[in-house]
């Protein structure tokens, strides 16, 4: 029986959203857009309604499992080192926000590049190679449900569809010639959700801190080429943290 990729991998200690917080001291800073919140005053009751744009930057980081077949369309029976990447990203988003009374539902689509460029440091029990993943760009298309929780913030749920794109994965012979080097493209996708909080911040401007995690589907990739011939299957596990600044055309804040 086929094993998935998670279950070759085994339970792995996951670099969490924590430790990212930590690193970039995004809770002092959503502690500062609370305090700006409250010297703003009052929004209006249309409050959060409208469509608004942005942009945002954070850090994503986590757990990217692998596993290797001994042949091409071969059950994952070989172990092989994970991925433990960590990156920057930044970018844009859009979106539509509507308000009843104090509820708030609506869409967000958002961007972000990332400079993922991890290695899985040599071989678990499958050979003397070593892999390296790249990946440039995530994109998420979300519903947001929350509410005003007082006149100028809103705390809320997100979940949806995301798309790690623009990849690579790469065989890297180092030490034996066990394996050609070979790179094909590597794109994920899957669901992803989270929780967050948007601050006003000044008339039609807000200032968000969002946590979201990527549980991204897996992927087979083949290798074909001489001295290969299997395949490598890869599920990214992620989280991220970030700050968003947006601008809200219409029905807005005071």
């Amino acid at each position: 029986m086929e094993l998935s990729v998670s279950e070759i991998a085994g339970a792995k200690n996951k670099v969490k959203g924590e430790a990212v917080v930590s690193k970039f001291g995004f809770v002092s800073l959503g502690a500062l857009a609370l305090a700006m919140a409250v010297a703003v005053g009052p929004a209006s009751a249309e409050g959060f309604t409208g469509f608004y744009v942005g942009l945002q930057l954070g850090d994503v980081g986590g757990d990217i499992d692998q596993a290797q077949s001994t042949t091409v369309g071969g059950a994952f029976t070989v172990s092989v080192n994970d991925y433990k990447p960590n990156s920057l990203q930044g970018g844009a988003h859009i979106g539509y926000n509507h308000q009843f009374d104090k509820f708030i539902v609506g869409a967000v689509l958002d961007r972000n590049y990332v400079n993922f460029s991890t290695a899985d440091n040599g071989p678990g029990t499958g050979g003397d190679d070593y892999n390296v993943l790249t990946m440039n760009s995530i994109t998420t298309l979300r519903a947001r449900g929350g509410w005003a929780a007082w006149p100028n913030t809103l705390v809320y749920a997100t979940a949806g569809w995301a798309w790690m794109q623009d990849g690579t994965l790469t065989i890297n012979n180092t030490v034996a010639a066990t394996s050609t080097k070979e790179s094909h493209g590597a794109d994920f996708s899957g669901l992803t959700y989270g929780l967050g909080a948007e601050f006003v911040i000044g008339e039609n401007s807000t200032m968000g801190l969002e946590w979201r995690h990527y549980s991204l589907d897996d992927e087979r990739i083949s290798f074909t080429l001489a001295n290969n011939n299997y395949d490598i299957g890869v599920e990214p596990d992620l989280d991220a943290i970030e700050l968003s600044f947006s601008y809200y055309f219409a029905g807005m804040l005071h």
